[in-house]
Protein backbone atom coordinates (compact mmCIF):
# COMPACT_ATOMS: atom_id res chain seq x y z
CA UNK A 1 0.00 0.00 0.00
CA UNK A 2 1.27 3.27 -0.77
CA UNK A 3 2.49 4.96 2.14
CA UNK A 4 0.37 8.54 1.81
CA UNK A 5 -2.69 5.56 2.27
CA UNK A 6 -1.38 4.27 5.50
CA UNK A 7 -0.82 7.46 7.35
CA UNK A 8 -4.16 8.59 6.03
CA UNK A 9 -5.74 5.10 7.28
CA UNK A 10 -3.74 5.58 10.82
CA UNK A 11 -5.30 8.81 11.09
CA UNK A 12 -8.80 7.83 10.54
CA UNK A 13 -8.10 5.12 12.87
CA UNK A 14 -6.78 7.52 15.49
CA UNK A 15 -9.68 9.75 15.05
CA UNK A 16 -12.48 7.04 15.67
CA UNK A 17 -11.20 5.33 18.75
CA UNK A 18 -11.21 9.23 19.85
CA UNK A 19 -14.96 9.97 18.62
CA UNK A 20 -15.93 6.41 20.20
CA UNK A 21 -14.06 7.85 23.40
CA UNK A 22 -15.44 10.84 23.54
CA UNK A 23 -19.36 9.65 22.81
CA UNK A 24 -20.43 9.86 26.35
CA UNK A 25 -19.78 13.84 26.16
CA UNK A 26 -21.45 16.59 24.05
CA UNK A 27 -19.43 17.70 20.89
CA UNK A 28 -17.37 14.01 20.40
CA UNK A 29 -15.94 15.78 17.07
CA UNK A 30 -14.88 18.32 19.06
CA UNK A 31 -13.20 16.52 21.84
CA UNK A 32 -11.72 14.13 19.72
CA UNK A 33 -10.08 17.10 17.16
CA UNK A 34 -8.33 19.01 20.45
CA UNK A 35 -6.76 16.12 21.02
CA UNK A 36 -2.61 16.79 21.19
CA UNK A 37 -2.27 13.41 19.47
CA UNK A 38 0.56 14.40 17.25
CA UNK A 39 -1.21 13.01 13.66
CA UNK A 40 -4.42 14.82 14.70
CA UNK A 41 -2.50 18.39 15.44
CA UNK A 42 -0.55 18.23 12.36
CA UNK A 43 -4.08 18.22 10.33
CA UNK A 44 -5.30 20.55 12.26
CA UNK A 45 -2.89 23.25 12.29
CA UNK A 46 -4.16 23.28 8.44
CA UNK A 47 -7.23 22.63 7.90
CA UNK A 48 -8.17 24.22 4.63
CA UNK A 49 -5.15 21.91 2.74
CA UNK A 50 -6.58 18.57 3.76
CA UNK A 51 -10.13 19.71 3.15
CA UNK A 52 -11.34 17.77 6.27
CA UNK A 53 -14.83 16.89 6.65
CA UNK A 54 -16.18 14.93 9.08
CA UNK A 55 -19.41 12.78 10.15
CA UNK A 56 -20.04 11.11 13.38
CA UNK A 57 -23.59 9.38 13.96
CA UNK A 58 -24.08 8.49 17.38
CA UNK A 59 -26.96 5.22 17.26
CA UNK A 60 -29.27 5.40 20.32
CA UNK A 61 -31.26 2.46 21.06
CA UNK A 62 -34.36 3.73 23.05
CA UNK A 63 -36.22 1.76 25.32
CA UNK A 64 -39.19 1.29 23.18
CA UNK A 65 -36.83 -0.29 20.43
CA UNK A 66 -36.68 2.74 18.19
CA UNK A 67 -32.85 3.87 16.92
CA UNK A 68 -32.37 7.27 17.21
CA UNK A 69 -29.86 9.01 15.29
CA UNK A 70 -27.55 11.43 17.24
CA UNK A 71 -25.47 13.30 14.49
CA UNK A 72 -22.37 15.48 14.58
CA UNK A 73 -20.80 17.00 12.27
CA UNK A 74 -17.16 18.91 11.54
CA UNK A 75 -16.26 21.35 8.19
CA UNK A 76 -18.85 20.37 6.57
CA UNK A 77 -19.22 22.18 3.51
CA UNK A 78 -22.02 20.59 0.91
CA UNK A 79 -21.21 23.22 -1.88
CA UNK A 80 -17.13 21.86 -2.04
CA UNK A 81 -16.25 19.40 -4.41
CA UNK A 82 -14.42 16.00 -3.46
CA UNK A 83 -13.54 13.15 -4.85
CA UNK A 84 -14.93 10.49 -4.16
CA UNK A 85 -13.00 7.56 -5.07
CA UNK A 86 -13.56 4.08 -4.60
CA UNK A 87 -16.39 5.07 -2.31
CA UNK A 88 -19.11 5.22 -5.18
CA UNK A 89 -18.59 1.24 -5.09
CA UNK A 90 -20.91 0.49 -2.12
CA UNK A 91 -23.89 2.80 -3.37
CA UNK A 92 -23.49 1.52 -6.61
CA UNK A 93 -23.27 -2.32 -5.75
CA UNK A 94 -26.64 -1.54 -3.79
CA UNK A 95 -28.72 -0.55 -6.22
CA UNK A 96 -27.56 -3.30 -8.33
CA UNK A 97 -28.75 -5.82 -6.14
CA UNK A 98 -31.84 -3.73 -5.93
CA UNK A 99 -32.49 -3.27 -10.17
CA UNK A 100 -31.88 -7.26 -9.73
CA UNK A 101 -35.04 -7.80 -6.78
CA UNK A 102 -37.02 -6.26 -9.58
CA UNK A 103 -36.19 -9.10 -12.13
CA UNK A 104 -37.06 -12.04 -12.08
CA UNK A 105 -35.29 -13.51 -14.98
CA UNK A 106 -32.21 -13.07 -13.38
CA UNK A 107 -30.27 -13.34 -10.05
CA UNK A 108 -26.91 -12.50 -8.03
CA UNK A 109 -25.85 -16.22 -9.27
CA UNK A 110 -26.68 -16.22 -12.82
CA UNK A 111 -24.08 -16.28 -15.22
CA UNK A 112 -23.42 -13.40 -17.53
CA UNK A 113 -21.05 -11.57 -20.00
CA UNK A 114 -20.53 -8.56 -20.96
CA UNK A 115 -20.10 -7.52 -24.74
CA UNK A 116 -16.41 -7.45 -25.28
CA UNK A 117 -14.95 -9.74 -22.33
CA UNK A 118 -13.85 -13.01 -23.06
CA UNK A 119 -15.44 -14.87 -19.46
CA UNK A 120 -18.05 -14.75 -17.86
CA UNK A 121 -18.97 -13.91 -14.07
CA UNK A 122 -22.33 -13.69 -11.81
CA UNK A 123 -22.74 -10.88 -9.46
CA UNK A 124 -21.90 -12.46 -6.23
CA UNK A 125 -18.86 -13.18 -7.36
CA UNK A 126 -18.58 -9.61 -8.28
CA UNK A 127 -19.57 -8.06 -5.35
CA UNK A 128 -16.84 -9.89 -3.46
CA UNK A 129 -14.24 -8.61 -5.66
CA UNK A 130 -15.83 -5.51 -5.26
CA UNK A 131 -15.99 -5.38 -1.29
CA UNK A 132 -12.95 -7.63 -0.80
CA UNK A 133 -10.15 -6.40 -2.83
CA UNK A 134 -11.90 -2.97 -4.36
CA UNK A 135 -11.64 -4.62 -7.22
CA UNK A 136 -12.76 -1.98 -10.17
CA UNK A 137 -14.00 -3.99 -13.08
CA UNK A 138 -16.56 -5.41 -11.12
CA UNK A 139 -17.49 -1.96 -10.27
CA UNK A 140 -17.57 -1.26 -14.02
CA UNK A 141 -19.59 -4.51 -14.77
CA UNK A 142 -22.24 -3.24 -12.08
CA UNK A 143 -22.33 0.41 -14.05
CA UNK A 144 -22.63 -1.38 -16.98
CA UNK A 145 -26.17 -3.01 -15.92
CA UNK A 146 -27.20 0.54 -13.94
CA UNK A 147 -25.90 2.85 -16.38
CA UNK A 148 -25.33 6.56 -14.92
CA UNK A 149 -28.50 7.83 -15.34
CA UNK A 150 -30.56 5.08 -13.50
CA UNK A 151 -27.93 5.37 -10.75
CA UNK A 152 -28.59 8.89 -10.18
CA UNK A 153 -32.29 8.79 -10.58
CA UNK A 154 -32.00 5.54 -8.01
CA UNK A 155 -30.06 7.61 -5.58
CA UNK A 156 -32.18 10.84 -5.90
CA UNK A 157 -35.83 9.71 -5.19
CA UNK A 158 -33.84 8.13 -2.08
CA UNK A 159 -32.84 11.82 -0.76
CA UNK A 160 -29.12 10.98 -1.88
CA UNK A 161 -27.66 13.75 -4.00
CA UNK A 162 -24.84 12.43 -6.52
CA UNK A 163 -23.69 12.80 -9.79
CA UNK A 164 -21.96 9.09 -11.00
CA UNK A 165 -20.80 9.74 -14.39
CA UNK A 166 -18.03 7.22 -14.79
CA UNK A 167 -16.51 4.22 -14.58
CA UNK A 168 -13.16 3.38 -12.79
CA UNK A 169 -9.23 3.22 -14.55
CA UNK A 170 -10.07 2.16 -17.82
CA UNK A 171 -9.95 4.60 -20.91
CA UNK A 172 -12.71 6.24 -22.28
CA UNK A 173 -14.02 5.82 -18.91
CA UNK A 174 -16.98 8.17 -19.58
CA UNK A 175 -18.24 6.58 -22.61
CA UNK A 176 -22.78 7.32 -22.50
CA UNK A 177 -23.33 3.80 -24.03
CA UNK A 178 -23.44 0.64 -21.78
CA UNK A 179 -22.23 -2.16 -23.27
CA UNK A 180 -24.62 -5.30 -23.89
CA UNK A 181 -24.79 -7.96 -20.91
CA UNK A 182 -25.91 -11.30 -21.57
CA UNK A 183 -27.39 -13.28 -18.76
CA UNK A 184 -27.94 -17.54 -18.89
CA UNK A 185 -31.65 -16.73 -17.18
CA UNK A 186 -34.00 -18.99 -15.72
CA UNK A 187 -35.30 -19.75 -19.36
CA UNK A 188 -34.17 -21.01 -22.53
CA UNK A 189 -33.00 -17.63 -23.93
CA UNK A 190 -30.53 -15.54 -22.75
CA UNK A 191 -31.76 -12.25 -21.16
CA UNK A 192 -30.29 -9.20 -22.93
CA UNK A 193 -29.86 -5.88 -21.15
CA UNK A 194 -28.74 -2.68 -22.96
CA UNK A 195 -27.08 -1.12 -24.73
CA UNK A 196 -28.18 1.80 -22.57
CA UNK A 197 -27.76 5.48 -23.81
CA UNK A 198 -27.25 7.62 -21.24
CA UNK A 199 -27.71 12.00 -21.42
CA UNK A 200 -24.16 13.56 -21.47
CA UNK A 201 -22.38 14.32 -18.29
CA UNK A 202 -23.23 17.75 -16.73
CA UNK A 203 -20.74 19.46 -14.30
CA UNK A 204 -21.87 19.71 -11.13
CA UNK A 205 -22.51 23.44 -9.04
CA UNK A 206 -20.18 22.92 -7.02
CA UNK A 207 -16.43 24.75 -5.88
CA UNK A 208 -13.60 23.47 -5.58
CA UNK A 209 -13.52 21.46 -9.08
CA UNK A 210 -10.11 22.19 -10.05
CA UNK A 211 -7.49 19.89 -7.54
CA UNK A 212 -4.04 19.53 -6.92
CA UNK A 213 -1.02 21.20 -9.34
CA UNK A 214 -0.10 18.82 -11.53
CA UNK A 215 -1.38 15.25 -12.93
CA UNK A 216 -0.31 12.77 -15.26
CA UNK A 217 -2.19 12.30 -18.82
CA UNK A 218 -1.02 9.74 -21.18
CA UNK A 219 2.23 9.57 -19.64
CA UNK A 220 3.11 12.81 -19.42
CA UNK A 221 3.09 15.21 -16.63
CA UNK A 222 0.91 18.03 -16.66
CA UNK A 223 1.69 21.16 -14.50
CA UNK A 224 -1.92 22.39 -14.07
CA UNK A 225 -4.86 21.39 -11.47
CA UNK A 226 -7.08 18.83 -12.07
CA UNK A 227 -10.49 19.20 -13.36
CA UNK A 228 -12.75 17.29 -11.59
CA UNK A 229 -15.97 18.82 -13.15
CA UNK A 230 -17.07 15.94 -14.79
CA UNK A 231 -15.83 13.26 -12.23
CA UNK A 232 -17.58 11.28 -10.33
CA UNK A 233 -19.68 13.64 -7.11
CA UNK A 234 -20.58 11.61 -4.09
CA UNK A 235 -21.10 14.53 -1.44
CA UNK A 236 -20.03 12.65 2.32
CA UNK A 237 -23.74 13.59 3.50
CA UNK A 238 -24.90 10.99 0.96
CA UNK A 239 -22.53 8.65 1.54
CA UNK A 240 -23.42 8.68 5.26
CA UNK A 241 -27.23 8.55 4.44
CA UNK A 242 -25.96 5.38 2.06
CA UNK A 243 -24.49 4.32 5.31
CA UNK A 244 -27.80 4.81 7.37
CA UNK A 245 -30.02 3.29 4.96
CA UNK A 246 -27.96 0.07 5.10
CA UNK A 247 -27.50 -0.25 8.84
CA UNK A 248 -30.80 0.88 9.57
CA UNK A 249 -33.79 0.34 6.84
CA UNK A 250 -36.35 0.64 10.19
CA UNK A 251 -35.22 4.13 9.77
CA UNK A 252 -36.39 5.24 6.73
CA UNK A 253 -39.34 4.62 4.03
CA UNK A 254 -39.44 2.14 1.58
CA UNK A 255 -38.94 4.73 -1.12
CA UNK A 256 -35.50 5.72 0.52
Amino acid sequence: MHPVKIKRLRFADLLLTLLLGACAESGPIEKALSSDTPAVSKVMANLAQHEVQILFTEVIRMQDGRTVFQDDEFGMKDARYHYPASTVKLPVALLALEKLQEDDRIDRYTRFTVMGEPTGSSFTNELIELFVVSNNQAYNRLFEFLGKDEINQRLSVKGLPARISHRLSIPDSDVLTTRVMRFSGTSADPVLIGPIENSPIESVSLSDLNKGVAYIENGEKINAPFDFSEKNSLPLRSLHGVMKRLMFPENFTAEQ
